[in-house]
Order: C-alpha cells, then structure tokens, then sequence
C-alpha cells in the first residue's frame, strides 16, 4: 500500500509539473466540469485518453490508468512527458513490457526484467542489453541483417 501511494504523489507531482507551464493558449479555454459515476481520464490527447479509458474497463484502478496516459502522452504530445519522466516511472516497474524502441534500452540501462515484442528486427543484433529479459519476435526467415 505505501508503494502505491508513492506512485500516486509521482504522478500527481509530476502532472503539475508540467501543467503548471504550459499555457491556456495550447489548450484554449477550458470546459464545464463533468460528473460522472465509475471514473474517468482527462488529457490533451485523444488517444492517450483512450488507452486510459481501456485500462479502467479492463479492471486496471487508478494508478494503471495514470502510469499508461503517461507514457501515452510522451508518444502523443511530448510536451507533457520527456524520457527523464519516463525514466523515473519505469523505475518503479517489476517488470517493462516494450517493443522494440528508445523507451526498451532505457529500461535495460536501469537493470529492468523486460519483455520485448520485435517483429521484423533480428533479435541476435537488437534486444535489451545486459538485463534480465524475454523477447516476442515474429522469427522471421529473413529479418533485418544489420550488415
């Protein structure tokens, strides 16, 4: 329970963060509060909102929905989120689940259990360095070569 209310006081510390700077004129005027009954996700980004919506129906609580906009919202507008953030979250993680990107290296650069999901990429050149981990890949006959 205390590791969760950690992660809750990052999230929220880091959400005023970057709120905090970013003017009104990005978001334009702001709307009439709604209320609803089971809960909600609020962000800049449509998509990011969505994926924390899914996590909310899938039975995921509050902190799931709040970690995966995070990461969305990196991806989606990055000027709420920047690796450093992303870092700091992924740090919290037992165990990172990626595909093969920027966000994968900086989890096996902090000594993460990983799974990785690669499709075409040839796994005996690209795959999380020096880490415990576990690698998704199509197995293509003819992956890329790196030659």
């Amino acid at each position: 329970m205390k590791n969760t209310k950690s992660i809750i006081k990052i999230v929220v510390i880091l959400f005023l963060l970057n709120t905090a700077f970013i003017p009104e004129v990005c978001f334009g005027k702001s709307q009439k509060p709604k209320k609803v009954k089971n809960g909600m996700v609020v962000t800049v980004s449509t998509p990011a909102s969505l994926v924390g919506i899914q996590i909310l129906k899938d039975g995921g609580n509050a902190v799931d929905a709040a970690v995966v906009v995070g990461f969305a919202l990196a991806v989606t507008y990055p000027y709420v989120g920047n690796i450093a953030q992303s870092a700091a979250v992924m740090k919290r993680c037992n165990v990172f689940v990626s595909n093969d990107s920027g966000l994968m290296h900086i989890a096996a650069s902090q000594k993460l259990k990983i799974v990785s999901i690669i499709g075409s990429t040839n796994t005996n050149y690209i795959h999380p360095w020096k880490t415990e981990n576990k690698i998704a890949s199509l197995n293509l006959e003819c992956s890329l070569c790196f030659f």
